[in-house]
């Protein structure tokens, strides 16, 4: 595998290693979990076809569960703030890392050859191994 493959990969790890510097620390329920899949479902269906105004109130309600979900585990004001706070923090990180992927693949298939569809993942990977 080249060092360009590798450096490639790397940078691809970069935003990764932001959400998950993130996400470790706030210990997220299963449903707290949940409910960020959902907001980046309709986020991403949102990227391709405008969403309807019954379709926003089904993403808006993926907000206000987890805003609720917040308020139940945390009992003051400013608590239930802050971890809202880090929720959005790491929902705008996922959709930074989405965008560079997307970015990153795009750049593949400009440089390098058409059948780098196995290369780039190699390289991730072995990016991967390399850092632990």
């Amino acid at each position: 595998m080249s060092q360009l493959n590798i450096w490639y990969g790397l940078e691809c790890l970069v935003s990764l290693e932001v959400i998950l510097s993130h996400l470790k620390p706030l210990n997220l329920s299963e449903l707290e979990l949940s409910a960020l899949n959902g907001i980046q479902l309709w986020n991403c269906i949102e990227r391709f076809v405008p969403l309807s105004d019954q379709q926003k109130a089904h993403r808006n309600a993926f907000f206000v569960e987890l805003h609720a979900m917040a308020a139940q585990n945390n009992g003051k004001i400013a608590e239930i703030g802050i971890r809202f706070g880090l929720l959005m923090n790491l929902l705008f990180d996922t959709l930074n890392a989405a965008s560079e992927l997307l970015e990153a693949f795009a750049m593949a298939d400009i440089f390098f050859p058409a059948d780098h569809s196995f290369c780039f993942p190699d390289a991730i990977v072995g990016a991967l191994l390399d850092q632990q």
